[in-house]
Parts: structure tokens; C-alpha cells; sequence
């Protein structure tokens, strides 16, 4: 097959066109030609013929005979502009031919050829061919190159791959590029299925030497997905497909990992496409739910604070915890839809405590990493204050170390543009990402969360009590806050009351609780459960 380059829309169009052009220009000149032969020879013979003293009936043969010479020059013209015709014609089929099947920023076959050699291959191939292997990846994070250096930049690292990926090419083997930053690569499998991590290593290859570019320091890696035909599927749209699937399997465990296609990640990837759905129509038709579990005074028991936490009122599986769609929502783009819902409902809610008289409680709201890195989280801010006219103060954001790690530089400016219009921020799950002073101190945040994980063994886990101990003098340091999250028991409680924590969210003060409940509580001014007094049972609402 021809080795045709994809162009965009605008690029087919004025190629077409400028061929088209050409090709209406050599007919109508076909035509002028032909006509202009056949007046002028006529023209010409008869004036001649008016002069030479012959007779009417020789003057009548004559000018017949330079006809039939006009007509056979017309002819002439026509089929030597033919010709030119042909040759145009075949120009624009090639033309088009390349158009169709290869990607003018790299030169790579497209998702096009990608598709017909692999069907070429199936049809010529014999069962006793040792088959072949699909490997799709992309480049992690190659949206940040795009914003931050420009596309220029962006499509230049395209090309470097593209180059240095075909440099690594094993005999026999074609690379593609299917779109975005993702390359598909098709391999012989003439040693079997068995050591599909050569594939990972092939694409480590291509991208480890791509260092520095326009003094610009990169750092590619690739989530790589592999899939083989027949084992994974017996079409091309079966078997690309598959490697697709475990590329985004490969995408969601971080960067650079490799995985390997299994048909339970068909079921899986099924499962997500459904529960995507279902998602999106539970935001559209108000499925969604906000509870509410209350942060005290360790001192008093007094409320001071809630979280806010989502829960779905599927129609059919009933109450459904975030562990089972924020994954999903995460995937799918739909968490920052979600989370905005979230701030906004968050928001009205707070604003109808203040005006109960609940002035200085606070209410809580986590952030994802997509609502951070887009800069959505502050359109939703200000919106949801505007919607709901709340005190602006007592709306905290709560961020994991993981969500602000990923890209810290952006994540620190975003934040200080956030504190400046006074908003509130908290680090949740702290003690699980990069605990550091260094770490810490550029950020502007008020309060931080202990997971869960390190006030499970207290008292009596030496571990967990030196993490605690340490996460305190931390904040002390900086003069921030510390809710200790997870809190069961009373002697969890006196324990952490004892290392000098100020705060505790957790089962022994209240469950997840509708804002009726949490309200009462709060005006209550509830005190904190006796030494003697059992946990309440972990039931999820």
C-alpha cells in the first residue's frame, strides 16, 4: 500500500482545492483550445479562398477541406490537454491517497493505516503465523508541555518521539501515530506472546533519551498498553481496542507503568463506560446526596466544623459511597462537574446555618487534582459564594498532599491566589504524601488533617503515636491546626487531647449525618462522650 500525511481539515480542503483548480483550468483551457483551432482555420480559409479567383463550387471544396483540417487540430488540442488531465487526475488520487493514511506533524502511518495494515495482515496470514502484538501508549502529562511551552514545543517533542520510536523498531515492525500524544505501535510476534515487557522497555527507549529540548528539561514517560491478535481480539477494531483498554489500565495505576490486556479488563472497562453513564444522569436528574460528619473541640466536644461528603441515591442499587464512582469520576473528566455541584450545595448549606444562627461554624469541602490543575476550583469558589451569599471565611477547601504534589509548582501559585481572596485551605490525609517543612512551608494553608491510618493504633502503637507526636510539632511549628481524622475511641481521644491536638472528625462523635442532624448537634453544643462510653457502630450513610 502507498505510504500516504493526515492534515487537518483546513489543510485537506486548500489541497483539494488547489488540484481541483488545476483540473477545471486544463478543461476549459481543453475547450478554448479546440474551439479558437476550429474558428480560426474556418476564418482563415475562407478569407484565403475570397482572394485565390476561384470559382464558387472550388471555393466550397476548399473550405470543406481546411474544415476537416480545423476539426482534426481541435481534436489534436483536445487529446493533448487530455493527457495533461490524466496525469492531473492521477496526481490528486496520490495526493488524496496520502491525505488519508499518514500524520503530517510526524510522518508516522495514521489511525487509518493502522487499521488497513492490520486487516491485510489478518487476511494474508496463516494460522500457523505466530500472530501479533498491538502496543498503544501515551505520554504521561504531555497536556502540561502543551500549556506551559506552547505547541510548537509540543509537536516537536511529537516528532522526537515519533523519530527515536522508529529508531527502536524491531524488523517488520510499524509505528503509528493514532492522534494527541498516543502511538500505536504493531509487532511480528515471532517469539511468542511471552515476554511482553520488552514491548515497555522498546517505548523506555524511545523516550529516555529526550532530555532537553530549546533548553527546556523533559522528563517523558509513557503508559503503555499491549494487546495481542487472535489472543485479544480477532479484528482490528477488536484487537486495538483491547490495547487501548490496557493502556488507560496501565494510565490509572501512575506513570510508566505497562500492563498486559486480560478480558477481565474488558468486564472492567464495561463496568466504568455503564457506571459513566449512570453518573452523568445522576447529575442531571439530582442523584446525588451531601451528609455531613462533624469536626469538635477534642477539649469540649463542641462542634466547630462538618465535611462535607457526597453519597449517590442510585434508583437501583440504592446508597452508594464514593469508593464506588469517584474512580469512575476521576476517569471520565466528570469529577470536576462534581465537585462543583459539591462546593456549590456546600455553600447554600452553609449559608442557611449562619443564618440559623450557626455564624462561626465551618463546613468543609474536598478538591480533586483536575478541579487544581484546570483552575476550575476558582470559578467554582466564586460562584458557589456569589449562588449562596455565605460567609466566604467559613468555607474551608480541603486538598490531599497527593493532589498537590503532582504539580506542586502550579498548585502553589493556585493556592496563594485562593488564600488571597480568603479562602480557607486544609490539607487532608496528612502524613501520606510529602510530609516536609520544606514542603509545607510554601504552602498557605491553615490546617492539617492526620489520616486516619497513623490515629488507628493509638494509644498504645509506638509508631503511630511518634507520627502523630512529630505531625504536631509540624504544625505548632507553623502555627496551623490539627484535626486528627479516624477518632473511634475515648482513648484514642484523651490520647490525642493529651499530645495537644485541637480537633477530631470521627465515628466516636458523629457519622456522616444529614444536615438536619448536624445542625442539632451543633446547636446542642455537644460535649465530648464519656471515658466509659462505646464507639458508635461504623455504619455508612
Amino acid at each position: 500500500m502507498s505510504a500516504p500525511v493526515l492534515m487537518d481539515g483546513g489543510e485537506t480542503h486548500h489541497a483539494s482545492s488547489a488540484l481541483l483548480s488545476r483540473l477545471q483550468w486544463h478543461s476549459r483551457g481543453a475547450v478554448i483550445w479546440a474551439t479558437l483551432g476550429a474558428v480560426v482555420a474556418v476564418n482563415a480559409a475562407a478569407f484565403g479562398l475570397a482572394h485565390t479567383g476561384l470559382t464558387a463550387t472550388m471555393q466550397t471544396l476548399a473550405l470543406a477541406l481546411f474544415s476537416v483540417v480545423a476539426a482534426g487540430l481541435a481534436c489534436a488540442g483536445v487529446l493533448l490537454f487530455t493527457g495533461r488531465l490524466r496525469t492531473d487526475v492521477q496526481q490528486i488520487a496520490e495526493t488524496l491517497d496520502e491525505l488519508a493514511y499518514k500524520d503530517c506533524v510526524t510522518g508516522l502511518f495514521n489511525r487509518h493505516a493502522a487499521m488497513a495494515h492490520l486487516q491485510e495482515a489478518i487476511r494474508t496470514g496463516s494460522p500457523s503465523d505466530p500472530g501479533l502484538s498491538v502496543v498503544t501508549f501515551d505520554l504521561d502529562d504531555f497536556k502540561l508541555i502543551n500549556d506551559t511551552l506552547g505547541h510548537a514545543v509540543g509537536d516537536e517533542v511529537l516528532r522526537l518521539v515519533a523519530s527515536r520510536l522508529q529508531e527502536t523498531l524491531r524488523p517488520g515492525a510499524r509505528a503509528y501515530r493514532f492522534g494527541g500524544d498516543e502511538f500505536v505501535v504493531i509487532c511480528p510476534c515471532d517469539v511468542g506472546f511471552a515476554d511482553p515487557l520488552r514491548y515497555g522497555g522498546m517505548v523506555q527507549r524511545a523516550l529516555s533519551g529526550l532530555t532537553w529540548l530549546d533548553g527546556h528539561e523533559l522528563n517523558l514517560t509513557g503508559s503503555v498498553g499491549v494487546a495481542r491478535y487472535p489472543l485479544d481480539g480477532s479484528s482490528p477494531q477488536d484487537v486495538v481496542r483491547a490495547s487501548d483498554i490496557a493502556m488507560y489500565e496501565a494510565k490509572s495505576r501512575g506513570k510508566g507503568h505497562l500492563v498486559v490486556f486480560a478480558q477481565g479488563l474488558r468486564l472492567a472497562t464495561e463496568h466504568r463506560v455503564q457506571l459513566e453513564s449512570e453518573l452523568r444522569r445522576a447529575l442531571r436528574e439530582g442523584e446525588m446526596r451531601l451528609t455531613y460528619q462533624p469536626i469538635v473541640e477534642l477539649s469540649t466536644g463542641r462542634v466547630l466544623a462538618a465535611e462535607a461528603l457526597i453519597r449517590w441515591q442510585h434508583p437501583e442499587r440504592g446508597l452508594l459511597m464514593p469508593s464506588d464512582f469517584i474512580d469512575v469520576a476521576e476517569r471520565s473528566g466528570l469529577i470536576v462537574e462534581l465537585g462543583g455541584w459539591v462546593l456549590e450545595q456546600a455553600a447554600l448549606q452553609l449559608a442557611h446555618w449562619q443564618q440559623c444562627g450557626l455564624t462561626e461554624l465551618h463546613v468543609a469541602v474536598n478538591v480533586s487534582a483536575r478541579q487544581l490543575r484546570g483552575g476550575f476550583i476558582t470559578r467554582q469558589y466564586e460562584h458557589a459564594v456569589a449562588l449562596s451569599q455565605c460567609n466566604p471565611t467559613c468555607l474551608e477547601l480541603e486538598l490531599t498532599e497527593h493532589t498537590l504534589i503532582e504539580d506542586l509548582e502550579d498548585s502553589v501559585r493556585l493556592l496563594h491566589d485562593l488564600r488571597r481572596r480568603g479562602v480557607t485551605l486544609a490539607i487532608d490525609d496528612f502524613g501520606t504524601g510529602l510530609s516536609s517543612l520544606a514542603y509545607l512551608k510554601r504552602l498557605p494553608v491553615g490546617k492539617l488533617k492526620i489520616d486516619r491510618s497513623f490515629v488507628a493504633g493509638l494509644p498504645q502503637d509506638s509508631g503511630d503515636r511518634a507520627i502523630v507526636t512529630a505531625a504536631l510539632s509540624v504544625a505548632r511549628a507553623m502555627d496551623l491546626t490539627v484535626v486528627a481524622e479516624g477518632v473511634e475511641t475515648p482513648r484514642q481521644a484523651r490520647c490525642l487531647r493529651e499530645l495537644g491536638c485541637a480537633q477530631a472528625q470521627g465515628f466516636l462523635y458523629g457519622k456522616p449525618m444529614n444536615p438536619s442532624e448536624l445542625m442539632a448537634l451543633a446547636l446542642a453544643g455537644a460535649s465530648e462522650p464519656p471515658i466509659d462510653s462505646r464507639p458508635q457502630a461504623l455504619l455508612p450513610v
